[in-house]
């Protein structure tokens, strides 16, 4: 099990209906696009502590989660706040490079922490979705949905492709680890070649599994339908 999912299944409210914190993540997110920011930064706050205390996760890995987003957000953040021109505008702040004019126009810092806002809300309420509800309660949901049985096949069979492929990565890093593959430049470069060999035929073997029960799951589906259509003549 991942460390995702072993939260997600021992959480204080995972006896909670899912059908109710699918609610409660629609909401928070309703708030998180109203452009209210203060009720944003409220939203943020309360919904960050309220799933630390749920997922009975540690506070460093649960800041970990935050961490690894906010480089791609601030990254985006940065290249909406600068503008570029070839034609000199009204900046704020500006530099210019012979013809090319590099600035921060009077409006942008307004709509990136606007925009920063309403990510983070975003954020902490599907971090609160996906750590307080277990995958099964989420699948349950999804069958009494009008959303094809093939389909929902599809999302399990994804899902449980993604959760091989990670536990087979950690299980071969950590016995590398432990035979101090990385302990130097040249084993760390030999460990890497191992491990990606290792992955990929762990890989290759689960996926001949999955297609064996797709075949069996789907053959079974073609003949209950035949018999169906035999019966009504």
């Amino acid at each position: 099990m991942l460390p995702i999912d072993y939260y997600a299944y021992q959480n204080r409210w995972r006896h909670l209906d899912g059908r109710l914190k699918f609610l409660l993540f629609l909401l928070f997110l309703i708030i998180s696009f109203s452009g209210i920011w203060s009720l944003q930064v409220a939203l943020f706050i309360t919904v960050f502590w309220l799933t630390f205390y749920l997922a009975r996760i540690p506070f460093a890995i649960y800041v970990r989660l935050y961490f690894y987003p906010t480089i791609f957000i601030l990254l985006s953040l940065a290249t909406l706040l600068l503008s570029v021109s070839i034609t000199p505008l009204s900046y704020w702040v500006g530099w210019s490079f012979g013809s090319l004019h590099i600035g921060i126009l009077p409006s942008a810092p307004q709509q990136v922490i606007r925009l920063g806002l309403r990510i983070y809300a975003c954020l902490a309420a599907t971090y609160f979705f996906v750590l307080t509800t277990p995958f099964g309660q989420i699948l349950k949901g999804l069958h009494r949905s009008p959303i094809p049985r093939e389909l929902l096949d599809l999302i399990l069979l994804m899902y449980r492709f993604l959760f091989l492929l990670m536990g087979d990565f950690i299980s071969a890093q950590e016995s590398l680890v432990l035979k101090f593959a990385f302990s130097k430049k040249g084993k760390r470069i030999k460990g890497l070649a191992y491990l990606a060999n290792s992955v990929f035929l762990r890989l290759v073997d689960h996926q001949k599994q999955l297609e064996e029960i797709l075949e069996l799951r789907f053959d079974a589906m073609d003949k209950e339908g035949t018999d169906v259509g035999d019966s009504r003549y």
